[in-house]
C-alpha cells in the first residue's frame, strides 16, 4: 500500500487590522495556520526567509507587520513538507471615540432592584461617525488580543446595573477589521418606592367563597412612610390582575 503525501496551502494572501492606526502590528502569526493548513494534518512554520524554511532554522511566532510584508511557511505533513510564500498587509480600522462614559439621571428604579434597561444603540453617532461600519456588543473585552466575549443579544434594551462597562465592536462593511470601543454607564436612581406584602382577608359568612375588598385598605401595610422619602401623597397607585401585567403597565 502506498500513499502519496503531496503538501499544499489552501490560503495565502492575508489582511492584518492596524487596532491603533499607527502603521504597525505586532502580531501572532499562529492565527493563520488553519487558514493555511486546511484541510491537511500537519504543522506550518513561519520563516523571515526562503533559506531559513527549507533549512527548517530560525523559525518565527511573531511578526511586526508594517504596510505589506511576504514571509515563508514550511507545511510538514506525514514526514513530507513544502514551503509557500505568504502575503500579509496591514488594514487601517475604523477611528473610533475609545472611550465613552453615559450619565442617565432621574431614572426609576423600577422593583427597586437597581437594574434597568438602556438603549446602546443611541450612542453609535458618538462612538463613529459613518455609514460603512456595522456595531456589535459585548460584556467582555480582552485588550491583548483584541478578542471580545458576552455578545448582548438585544443591545436596545441592555439591562443595566447604576454603574457597567460594556464594549462596542465597530467592523468595517468591507474586509471585517474592526475597532473597541469602551462604554462606561452610570444610572443615577430616583428614591424608590418602598414597599411590602400586604394582605387583605374577610370572613366568608355566607359560604358562598365570594366577598368584595375595598384594595385601599392594603395601604398601611404596603407603605410605610418612616421607610421612604417619596410622600404618600406624591404616589399615584395602580391595580393590576397579575405581577407581569402591573409591570408592563397593561
Amino acid at each position: 500500500l502506498f500513499n502519496l503525501i503531496h503538501v499544499i496551502i489552501f490560503e495565502s494572501n492575508f489582511e492584518v487590522c492596524d487596532f491603533k492606526n499607527d502603521g504597525s502590528e505586532n502580531y501572532d502569526l499562529s492565527n493563520f495556520s488553519s487558514r493555511i493548513r486546511g484541510t491537511q494534518i500537519g504543522t506550518v512554520k513561519y520563516f523571515a526567509t526562503q533559506s531559513d524554511a527549507d533549512s527548517n532554522i530560525n523559525s518565527i511566532t511573531t511578526y511586526n507587520v508594517q504596510n505589506s510584508t511576504k514571509l515563508f511557511v514550511r507545511i510538514e505533513s506525514y514526514g513530507c513538507f513544502n514551503v509557500f510564500e505568504i502575503h500579509l498587509s496591514l488594514v487601517p480600522t475604523p477611528i473610533v471615540k475609545t472611550t465613552v462614559a453615559t450619565v442617565r439621571d432621574s431614572v426609576c428604579d423600577n422593583n427597586n432592584d437597581g437594574f434597568e434597561p438602556i438603549d446602546l444603540t443611541s450612542l453609535q453617532t458618538e462612538i463613529y461617525g459613518g455609514s460603512d461600519v456595522t456595531f456589535q456588543y459585548y460584556t467582555n473585552y480582552n485588550p491583548t488580543n483584541n478578542s471580545l466575549s458576552g455578545l448582548i443579544s438585544d443591545p436596545t434594551v441592555f439591562i443595566s446595573q447604576q454603574k457597567s462597562t460594556v464594549y462596542a465592536k465597530v467592523t468595517f462593511v468591507t474586509g471585517g477589521c474592526y475597532s473597541v470601543s469602551t462604554i462606561n454607564i452610570t444610572i443615577n436612581f430616583l428614591p424608590a418606592v418602598i414597599l411590602k406584602p400586604a394582605i387583605l382577608q374577610k370572613c366568608d359568612f355566607d359560604f358562598n367563597l365570594n366577598e368584595s375588598f375595598n384594595l385601599p385598605d392594603a395601604f398601611p401595610q404596603l407603605f410605610s412612610q418612616g421607610e421612604n422619602s417619596i410622600p404618600f401623597a406624591d404616589l399615584k397607585i395602580t391595580y393590576y390582575k397579575t405581577e407581569s401585567e402591573a409591570n408592563a403597565g397593561i
